[in-house]
């Protein structure tokens, strides 16, 4: 904005002292004169040339942020999206940015960024919906996108249209407003999937019977044959025994544990949604309720200790074993070994990730397979599909069977909305479907014949 066009001025305390820089300018939407002011002591201002640099810069992108202005710049989709992702990115965590990129990637190939404005409308949103983005694959599966990829992808997509609207860039609210579907089908294989993914009571058994023989006979550790390695043992138990998410799980150091009270406290998770074992980074928790302190049992405590000493022992042993401390073995560097705190680590000292466990659940890169072909072998009526968010979906259940408050599961697993918890809680295990029977069993209200 051209500098004469804007007046300053300062104000002063009783001892003659700026305190306050003020400007006055004239907004190019409503035409009127509008003020501006900046704090000398809340900014640390220490001349009136740097308040009236900052006040410029503020003008400035005021102005080039009003909907005026961005209606003369934005005359396409593709400019629309990025006048929204300049805004939105400073607001949501790098996590939920990245996923976003990815469903933009998909929405560009059906919407092209040359697109104008000028033709998008509720028809045509409701057109490229119906009959390009719903017939849209998963790249990496080659199956029809998920009720859950639809439901993000729709969200973001009506996120930007009405960010156009809110900007006079569309003339009518229902671009933003349209209905979208979601077929029920799709919704109908969510469900699907997640049945799989949840364990009766005697699964739990099953699996955990067949996940300890499993660590027994293939002695996972990298580094000595001769004992097992339970390390993924402890971390599936201490998932299910507590309910919380793997990530933050993944990011638990000895500090958190208050071995006295029997508990934990959570305030960070680990990032690896969509990035290499290299750049996972730590994170403040999901949500605001996921900041809490969880009680555990003594069998949970047993866990944690009796994987701080292990951890402990292989640091020793990969320390003496590299600085040549066993003479009749062969001196052996280990460059990939990183020394952590972590309490679940794998043989490389870094921490076990829902990524790590997925592997080992699912044998990728195993040539004696993994722990669910472990499982079909011994139990071929298996139909299960476990993965590492398994063990809180049946935590949660478990906890329901058991009439537990459903105020008190939402504390423990840290979930801010009860719709959330209720998804999982009212899942129905053949117990609570038996509970029913045996009340409905009671009722006599029929006259004695």
């Amino acid at each position: 904005m051209e500098k004469d066009k804007l007046r300053f001025w300062e104000e002063y305390d009783e001892r003659n002292k700026p305190i306050k820089t003020c400007v006055r300018y004239l907004d190019p939407l409503s035409k009127k004169k509008r003020r501006k002011t900046i704090n000398w002591k809340k900014y640390r201002i220490k001349n009136s040339r740097q308040a009236r640099r900052i006040l410029t810069d503020k003008v400035e992108e005021e102005i080039e942020n009003s909907p005026i202005v961005l209606k003369e710049t934005t005359k396409t989709f593709g400019s629309l999206v990025d006048k929204f992702v300049a805004e939105w990115e400073n607001v949501v965590k790098p996590s939920s940015f990245r996923q976003r990129k990815y469903l933009l990637n998909i929405i560009y190939r059906k919407i092209p960024r040359e697109t104008s404005l000028d033709v998008i409308n509720a028809s045509f949103i409701k057109s490229v919906w119906r009959k390009e983005l719903l017939s849209e694959n998963n790249v990496r599966t080659g199956k029809p996108l998920s009720s859950s990829t639809l439901a993000s992808m729709r969200s973001f997509l009506k996120q930007v249209l009405y960010f156009g609207y809110e900007n006079n860039l569309f003339s009518s609210s229902t671009v933003y407003t349209v209905r979208l579907d979601i077929p029920k089908k799709r919704k109908a294989e969510k469900e699907k999937i997640r049945q799989l993914r949840f364990m009766e009571r005697e699964e739990v058994k099953i699996f955990f019977d067949c996940l300890y023989e499993y660590c027994q006979k293939n002695h996972l550790d990298g580094l000595s044959k001769r004992y097992p390695d339970f390390r993924y043992y402890d971390y599936c138990l201490f998932l299910l025994k507590t309910g919380a998410r793997p990530g933050e799980v993944s990011s638990l150091i000895p500090e958190k544990f208050n071995f006295v009270e029997k508990s934990f406290k959570i305030d960070e998770q680990m990032i690896t949604a969509g990035l290499s074992r290299k750049n996972t980074y730590l994170d403040e928790p999901k949500t605001e309720e996921s900041n809490r302190v969880v009680p555990v049992d003594d069998e949970t405590i047993e866990i944690v200790q009796r994987r701080i000493r292990d951890n402990e022992k292989r640091r020793l042993s990969i320390t003496n074993w590299q600085e040549g401390f066993y003479p009749w073995k062969r001196r052996k560097e280990v460059p990939s070994y990183i020394e952590t705190e972590y309490i679940f680590q794998t043989i490389y000292g870094t921490a076990i990730t829902s990524h790590n466990l997925n592997e080992f659940l699912n044998g990728n890169g195993r040539v004696h397979g993994g722990v669910m072909d472990f499982i079909r072998k011994r139990h071929p009526e298996w139909k299960k599909h476990i993965t590492a968010y398994s063990f809180r979906y049946t935590h949660i259940s478990l906890l329901a069977e058991a009439n537990v408050p459903i105020k008190a599961v939402m504390n423990r697993v840290g979930h801010k909305h009860a719709a959330t918890t209720l998804e999982i809680y009212n899942q129905a295990t053949k117990l609570s479907k038996q509970k029913v029977i045996d009340e409905i069993n009671n009722w006599d209200f029929s006259s004695v014949i």
